[in-house]
């Protein structure tokens, strides 16, 4: 999906790449998108209560209230709050709301949404609620792709998460990976995380080659990015298991 400026200057237009059935997380735009068209595979059958990974929040939720009739692909209406806030007095309640605002039936028989809007809502301990953040999906038409996707996530299967909470002097990237357990999302440092941070570098290298997007300058950075990274994870496995060698002993 691809919302470009009306001038076609280039400014203040953006880019939006989904595929049915991937996650994005902490990345608001995308979310929204994927909640109003993609998510069906993800609370179709569900009774709320129930636990989620988090939903514009970041952080593991449970959604109280839901509505998804059979032919939907997505829930027509869904709140939810950061489960945190259920259990520590001092901590800020955060809660979301997702609504359709209008409607239409395709021929495939899938009712989507034409328009909806997406609230976060804040509430500081001992605090007053206010709005921290609203968006509003509107479909103005809908046709057909008239070719496959030129990339696709590196991991294929069904909840892949994709994962913004990463930036640095590039810009803001994320990270593909689909070992959600229990609706906890796993830190940063985590060894699952680092090592699909790791392969993102390596593909975008390659993509980088292929298609000669980027000047020999970017491609330089990345490259040694690349191998540098690579001999840090070489250092980390040879001390890790010098330890090991050494508490064997």
């Amino acid at each position: 999906m691809q919302k470009h400026s009306p001038t076609q200057i280039g400014l203040n237009s953006t880019q939006i790449k989904l595929f049915s059935g991937p996650r994005p997380l902490a990345s608001p735009a995308e979310e929204h998108v994927w909640t109003a068209l993609f998510s069906r595979g993800a609370f179709y059958g569900k009774t709320a209560p129930f636990d989620d990974i988090g939903l514009r929040i970041e952080e593991p939720c449970v959604f109280t209230k839901m509505q998804i009739d059979r032919n939907d692909v997505s829930p027509r209406f869904a709140e939810w709050h950061n489960k945190r806030a259920d259990h520590y007095k001092n901590l800020y309640l955060i809660e979301g709301k997702f609504s359709w605002l209008s409607e239409t039936n395709l021929s495939a028989g899938m009712t989507i949404p034409l328009k909806s809007d997406l609230i976060i809502n804040v509430t500081p301990p001992h605090g007053q609620r206010s709005p921290a953040a609203f968006s509003e999906l509107t479909i103005d038409t809908i046709s057909t792709v008239p070719s496959a996707a030129q990339f696709a996530p590196n991991i294929k299967g069904r909840s892949v998460v994709l994962d913004y909470r990463f930036g640095g002097p590039l810009g803001r990237t994320y990270v593909e990976y689909d070992r959600v357990i229990n609706g906890v999302i796993p830190g940063t440092n985590s060894s699952m995380v680092q090592k699909a941070k790791f392969h993102n570098w390596f593909f975008a290298i390659q993509r980088m080659h292929k298609y000669e997007k980027a000047g020999p300058k970017n491609r330089a950075i990345l490259i040694a990015g690349f191998v540098v990274i690579t001999l840090a994870f070489s250092a980390i496995a040879f001390l890790t298991s010098k330890h090991q060698t050494k508490g064997e002993k």
